[in-house]
């Protein structure tokens, strides 16, 4: 009689399941889908726009001057010191005479920095320059 209950458990096998492959493979597409996944990219300055009723839209991708809320100045988001703008305006008007300029201000941002900035946009030589805004849905 010993010897059947031996022989009976020797039949019985345990059954083990092997997850390993299991989470190597969630693993390996876990890192696809990161790797994979478009990022958004964020500016670096946080301006928000003033509203216009008339504002109509264009597409320009030419050099955006933005001016942050406490008067930071930024070309294509590099900060730039306000004794160095006339200078960095002319390397780019020497580089390029029909360049387009877009003025980004935020709508607390001062209002002689403002001034200062298409001062010397004008003072390059620069024919046209662009101040962005929102566009205010009619009521």
């Amino acid at each position: 009689m010993y010897y059947e209950l031996k022989a009976a458990r020797a039949r019985r096998k345990r059954i083990l399941i092997n997850i390993t492959p299991l989470i190597d493979v969630l693993f390996l597409l876990l890192i696809f889908f990161i790797v994979s996944s478009t990022f958004l990219e964020q500016p670096s300055v946080t301006i928000e726009l003033p509203s216009a009723q008339t504002a109509k839209p264009h597409k320009i991708d030419q050099y955006v001057i933005m001016i942050g809320r406490e008067g930071e100045i930024f070309i294509n988001e590099k900060k730039v010191v306000e004794d160095r703008l006339l200078e960095s305006l002319r390397e780019i008007y020497n580089n390029n005479k029909n360049v387009n300029i877009v003025l980004k201000a935020d709508k607390s941002s001062p209002y002689g920095t403002i001034i200062t900035v298409i001062d010397s946009v004008r003072q390059c030589g620069f024919k046209k320059i662009v101040a962005l805004t929102k566009i205010e849905p009619e009521k």
